[in-house]
């Protein structure tokens, strides 16, 4: 996990480095400012990033739901099962309290 954690860190580093070369080479060609190619890569990266946010936002909105629902299956059932119980234990309790009513008489 670790050097996956640096991985991905390393890729950012570079990441940044890379735009920022990048903005120095528009602004040595003149090409920076509204309308320049560099802020149209900015804009559409920008698009791209925010669409992958709405990707993973909804991701994570789907796996809470599922989480979600196989909790409230799990209470359910435990919910039924400590009916169950309650139940037969009674159920057993009234039989033995019948067998021993009925064997003294």
């Amino acid at each position: 996990m670790l050097s996956q954690a640096f991985t991905i860190v390393m890729q950012r580093k570079q990441m940044r480095e890379f735009e920022i070369e990048l903005r120095n080479i528009f602004a040595m060609k003149g090409e920076t400012g509204p309308g320049s190619l560099y802020e149209e890569l900015c804009a559409e990266r920008n698009r791209i990033s925010g669409e992958q946010d709405e990707a993973n936002r909804e991701r994570i909105r789907k796996a809470r739901l599922e989480r979600d629902r196989a909790t409230r299956k799990r209470e359910e059932l435990e919910q039924i099962l400590s009916v169950t119980g309650i139940v037969i234990f009674v159920l057993i309790g009234a039989v033995l309290l019948y067998v021993a009513i009925t064997s003294r008489g």
